[in-house]
């Protein structure tokens, strides 16, 4: 399966709503921005509205989740293709999410 494929059916990691989800390309400290799409390690998925609410301001966006999104990003890559362990790194991610957003254990 291709990654972009494994991104779309994976939850949305803003706000947790089912799949299918779009491919969000991380553009900070990434070597990409206008124009200029990061590679494929850097994809997280996102709902439409998400997407568009990132697109808002990216820095903000990620800043509200309070998480490392490289990091998830890296995570997702390394097990692309296996929707079981593409799941348990966006529910740890969902679960640090809303701890930080203080609506967590």
């Amino acid at each position: 399966m291709p990654h972009p494929m494994f991104i779309q059916a994976m939850t949305c990691l803003g706000c947790g709503i089912g799949p299918p989800s779009e491919c969000s390309h991380i553009r900070i400290m990434t070597g990409g921005g206008t124009g200029l799409k990061p590679g494929e390690q850097h994809i997280l998925p996102l709902c439409h509205k998400c997407h568009l609410w990132l697109h808002r301001g990216e820095r903000t966006f990620y800043e509200r989740l309070g998480i490392d999104v490289h990091k998830v990003a890296a995570e997702l890559y390394a097990c692309s293709g296996n929707l079981g362990a593409g799941s348990r790194v966006i529910g740890k991610a969902r679960r640090a999410i809303l701890a930080h957003q203080g609506r967590g254990p």
